[in-house]
């Protein structure tokens, strides 16, 4: 089973994504939560949990705040960012704060649940257009 946390302050983006989810992964586990705040209760009380999908935009993140946070406080937690946003550059400061993966809000249910499993697999997950932003220099 995977358990997940989806935090984000749209109510209805997260039904939306819980469902979806629920729909094409049997056995998932999702938890909801709307800001900063919730999200840091949810991971103190949360075991055993697989990842979090996390909105950088939620009131009181300020853009990576809330990432390199949540990085400090549960370094254990894999942490995927979802957002509106496809600033490559962004998207490259999310990946050096220590985000497994940057799953765009447009992208389709499907999508999500392929970079899910990715991630749980070890790997860093970034849509085929921004790939290169994830590449270390060797």
């Amino acid at each position: 089973m995977i358990s997940l946390v989806i935090a984000d302050d749209h109510p209805l983006f997260r039904s939306a994504l819980s469902g979806a989810l629920r729909a094409e992964i049997q056995g998932i586990a999702i938890v909801e939560s709307h800001d900063l705040d919730s999200t840091l209760q949810c991971l103190g009380h949360l075991e055993d949990l697989d990842l979090l999908l996390l909105d950088l935009n939620m009131p009181g993140s300020g853009d990576l705040y809330g990432l390199i946070r949540i990085r400090k406080d549960f370094p254990d937690v894999p942490v995927a960012v979802i957002s509106g946003s496809e600033d490559s550059e962004m998207v490259a400061k999310v990946i050096d704060a220590g985000a497994l993966g940057f799953i765009p809000k447009t992208s389709e249910p499907a999508t999500y649940v392929q970079a899910i499993h990715a991630i749980l697999a070890g790997d860093i997950w970034l849509p085929d257009d921004l790939q290169s932003v994830g590449r270390r220099p060797s």
